[in-house]
């Protein structure tokens, strides 16, 4: 009994001890960052600190869960594709504080906090005291730091402090059989705060579980507390899941993975920080402890899963890890932070016969940490007058338009809620409905198509416009951009070194803008025919089963490159009939599909590949042009038989080939790609070439346009519009708009009729969010009892079955 008093008298003074270690290192780091007047740092911080300011100020007014702000991207649904619980939490310091920078620091106060206390736990229940020093050291780690200060991505890093915690609970399952529900809730909250990172997480912890888990029979336990915790955040999942965001396009991802592998060496190298180097850090002493960890300790699992996933983020690995399921999840530096949780618990098990070698590890770890000092140097504040942001918000009345390739960072969509100004971009542009437009406003500026970028921002309602110096093509001209935003109502007010400010003349207030064009272009590959001639708008959809007779026939022109169709047949009769309708229709060659014999036909006009480096001369009637291939061509060349085709030629080394094919005077097929080459290298003759085939005039330059004013006025359950008269907003669409009064869609633009709308807002897919939440939650409970209350072991019919198999056999 008294052996059993001293135990727990012991206990409590440890505890206490650990209490004490950890308000003081708390309040170290809270001061550290104070004294110094630390401002926030890294490319994603003022994107997050907008998220918090912006939710404390709808909790202020009551609101705990805005469905819906205007400030970013023509309106859009947050916290839908950004889970809200690591904002909750940094709000509750923005409230307590009264100032988002103290709410700053105290953030970083809880991510140490909450990791800490993970490791105390681990090491209460091991009775090794070692686990508190790396619970101290965990929130120092080189990419830990880099995450928190270099990058700025606070939901990473609030997810970085719960990792420990989670582990706790999750080795507890694994080793000890107990918490299955705190673990389900800790995947949970996984979800509610990063939902690609929860499943980054349920991949590499449920190896951990199956290798860790395997002599004691508990590997199944990990994947499974993962199932039920991802099916138990149904209500916040399913709605992302079903947006664009976590699904987005392959093509789109694949881009962006290569952005998250690295070069080893760089990650493991300490004069990469010294040199302000903010890529991933994993560091050299983590690295040689989880190789010690191999060589030397009993418990080795933990230590290998996170070396191979470090390793698997090398450049060299890319093209593996970009062809696996779910291609997001593979972005591989994300790894890190559990990496780091799963070296760093094999690490507190390590023991050697001369003690003192452990604490060698804890040297090698603050010494590689120390270079890390680098991303406290931040003190600076953001400084908008450089940029002609604050003379541009003066100048706003509708919305704010910045075309700068995300070159000025997040604190430009953080800036427009300190100034109250509605704007076209914001931060992490995926979750937009005009992300693709935004995409291609700034690609048009870039290759110095300016009518279309000012033709985009007029439509997206920006009635004060930067555009950024460094994305603009080498040696442009200012006069050209001036002409340009001049045709569609824009005048030059300013420009500095870095920015060019337009405001849009004569309008004061909202408005909406009703477009009107002659010409369409349909297809992925269409668009360059938009960026060097307006008046061919795109195409709401790619595929051509989604447009009828009658949207169609109502333009004089149609080009046609990189779409889909479903039936050749029916496909022929609409070229047809529209021909018949008096619309000329363009289809580039590459787009018409081919045999097995590498051949492809429509009306009798065969389309062949063909790879060529000179064209002797380019004929065109009775005209002939010459012109330079940008580079080595690979295209498609035209032949036919068809008596009612006629043919445009090109010469090379003495063949003639066709390259502009008519069929029924109003439908032509084009090949050699003469539209994209003319967007990758505009020559004179090319430019006249293309335009004679597309029998080009001045007005297929622009559209023709009206500004209506309107007002639209907010509040937390929805929108009021009213207009005089029939309008295409410059509100983007949102599948949790619900309104009693009819609205359309146009260009992901919402379109309303005179009077007045009222859209109220909708938590997309409650219901169904809500059944996979409550199958989540029954499912849990049930085989809480089952397999902790009544010990059913899942594994042994399964044993019972493998011995009966091998007894017939």
């Amino acid at each position: 009994m008294k052996q059993k008093n001293k135990e727990q008298n012991h206990n409590k003074k440890y505890i206490a001890i650990e209490i004490l270690v950890g308000i003081l290192v708390s309040l170290g780091i809270f001061l550290f960052l104070y004294l110094r007047g630390y401002q926030p740092a890294g490319e994603d911080v003022y994107g997050h600190l907008y998220k918090v300011e912006f939710l404390g100020e709808n909790i202020k007014k009551g609101v705990l869960f805005p469905l819906y702000t205007e400030d970013w991207y023509n309106g859009f649904q947050m916290f839908r594709y950004w889970p809200i619980f690591a904002y909750y939490v940094m709000a509750i310091g923005y409230l307590l504080t009264g100032s988002l920078l103290l709410s700053y620091y105290l953030l970083f106060v809880t991510i140490f906090a909450v990791g800490y206390i993970g490791f105390c736990l681990i090491a209460n229940r091991e009775q090794r005291f070692f686990f508190i020093v790396i619970g101290i050291c965990y929130f120092f780690l080189p990419d830990n730091v880099r995450l928190m200060f270099g990058e700025g991505n606070l939901a990473r890093a609030f997810m970085s402090g719960m990792l420990p915690l989670f582990f706790y609970f999750y080795t507890n399952l694994i080793e000890k059989k107990k918490s299955l529900i705190p673990t389900v809730i800790m995947v949970f909250l996984f979800v509610a705060t990063h939902i690609m990172l929860t499943a980054m997480c349920a991949i590499i912890f449920s190896l951990y579980s199956i290798f860790a888990g395997a002599k004691k029979g508990t590997w199944y336990l990990g994947p499974l507390a993962f199932v039920l915790g991802i099916l138990t955040s149904g209500i916040v999942l399913l709605p992302a899941l079903l947006g664009d965001v976590v699904t987005g396009s392959s093509s789109s991802t694949a881009n962006r993975m290569s952005d998250w592998s690295q070069n080893l060496l760089l990650s493991l190298s300490v004069t990469t920080r010294q040199q302000g180097e903010t890529s991933c850090t994993f560091g050299l002493a983590m690295f040689a402890i989880a190789i010690v960890i191999i060589i030397f300790g009993k418990r080795k699992a933990g230590a290998i899963i996170g070396l191979i996933f470090f390793v698997l983020s090398a450049d060299a690995f890319l093209p593996l890890v970009s062809h696996m399921p779910l291609p997001q999840a593979w972005w591989m530096l994300r790894y890190v932070q559990m990496c780091y949780v799963l070296i760093c618990y094999e690490w507190g098990f390590l023991e050697f016969k001369k003690k003192g070698l452990i604490w060698l590890t804890l040297v090698a770890v603050l010494l590689d940490t120390a270079p890390s000092y680098f991303y406290f140097t931040q003190i600076e504040e953001p400084v908008s007058g450089e940029n002609l942001l604050d003379e541009a918000a003066d100048l706003t009345s509708n919305r704010m338009g910045l075309v700068d390739e995300s070159t000025l960072k997040s604190y430009v969509s953080y800036f427009v809620l300190e100034k109250n100004v509605d704007y076209v971009q914001g931060w992490d542009i995926q979750g937009a409905t005009t992300n693709v437009r935004i995409v291609h406003m700034t690609e048009a500026a870039r290759y110095g198509y300016y009518d279309y970028t000012f033709q985009e921002l007029l439509e997206l309602g920006c009635d004060s416009a930067l555009l950024k110096k460094s994305i603009l093509p080498k040696g442009f001209s200012t006069e050209d951009i001036v002409a340009a935003a001049k045709r569609y109502g824009y005048t030059f007010v300013d420009e500095n070194a870095d920015v060019i400010l337009f405001d849009l003349e004569g309008v004061d207030g909202q408005f909406g803008v009703n477009i009107s064009a002659d010409n369409l272009a349909i297809g992925s590959s269409a668009l360059y025919v938009s960026y060097m001639y307006p008046s061919f708008v795109a195409g709401a959809s790619e595929d051509l089963d989604d447009y009828s007779l009658d949207d169609l026939k109502q333009y004089k022109k149609i080009y046609l490159s990189g779409f889909t169709y479903s039936d050749q047949q029916k496909f022929e009769e609409l070229l047809t009939s529209l021909a018949d309708a008096g619309t000329e229709v363009y289809i580039d060659a590459r787009s018409i599909p081919k045999n097995r014999y590498g051949i492809g036909n429509l009306f009798g006009i065969e389309v062949q590949d063909i790879t060529l480096t000179k064209v002797s001369e380019w004929r065109y009637g009775d005209d002939t042009y010459t012109f330079d291939l940008p580079y080595k061509w690979v295209s498609q060349y035209l032949t036919s038989s068809n008596d009612d085709v006629t043919m445009e030629n090109f010469v090379t080394d003495g063949l003639e080939l066709g390259y502009f094919a008519t069929y029924d005077k109003n439908i032509h097929v084009v090949g050699m790609s003469l539209p994209y080459m003319l967007a990758e290298d505009p020559q004179a003759d090319l430019r006249t070439l293309v335009e004679k085939m597309f029998a080009m005039k001045e007005a297929d330059t622009n559209v023709s346009y009206e500004i209506v004013p309107l007002t639209i006025t907010y509040d937390a359950n929805g929108m009021t519009i009213k207009t005089d008269q029939d309008v295409c907003t410059n509100v983007a669409y949102q599948d949790n708009f619900v309104s009693d009064r009819k609205f359309g869609v146009k260009n992901e633009l919402i379109t309303v009729k005179a009077g007045t709308t009222r859209i109220h807002y909708v938590y997309a897919y409650f219901k169904e969010g809500m059944i996979v939440t409550l199958i989540g939650i029954f499912a849990t409970i049930f085989l809480w009892i089952l397999l902790f209350k009544k010990k059913w072991d899942p594994l042994v019919p399964l044993r019972k079955l493998t011995d009966k198999l091998l007894e017939m056999n």
